[in-house]
């Protein structure tokens, strides 16, 4: 039973962390130059308080819905004595599946935008720098 679930966690682990270079990349992309810095910085501090703000809510939330019986002490509920494990594996794989797809689209809209953009205005100076660099290397 160990087996299985460390190979689908490698594999999930593996795909996360894979898309994480695409968003460097859009953003290195997306930003003057000197900028580019701050606009890493901007995007990790934004990335940390996305995630651990409402993450701890959201999942809290999601494992108190799948309680089937709650400790009871001078009429205030308690914590949780025991869940619908089925239920809450659910309700976690749908949760973070439908996050990682919204993700998804995210990036893909991103990507298309960016793309169109390229298309109208064509490149700018430090992209056909590269793009020469490339094609003529020098020895």
């Amino acid at each position: 039973m160990l087996a299985p679930f460390l190979v689908v966690l490698v594999f999930v682990l593996v795909i996360t962390t894979t898309t994480q270079i695409p968003y460097v990349v859009i953003t290195l992309r997306s930003v003057a130059e000197e900028q580019r810095t701050l606009a890493l910085g901007v995007q990790g501090v934004i990335f940390r308080i996305a995630g651990s703000v409402p993450g701890p809510i959201i999942f809290g939330a999601l494992f108190d819905a799948s309680c089937v019986y709650w400790q009871e002490e001078c009429g205030d509920r308690g914590n949780c004595w025991v869940y619908d494990n089925e239920d809450l594996s659910y309700r976690l794989l749908g949760f973070t599946v439908g996050v990682r797809i919204l993700t998804v689209l995210c990036a893909f809209c991103t990507w298309v935008l960016f793309d169109v953009t390229l298309c109208k205005h064509g490149r700018s100076e430090h992209d056909k720098e590269d793009l020469e660099v490339s094609q003529n290397p020098q020895s």
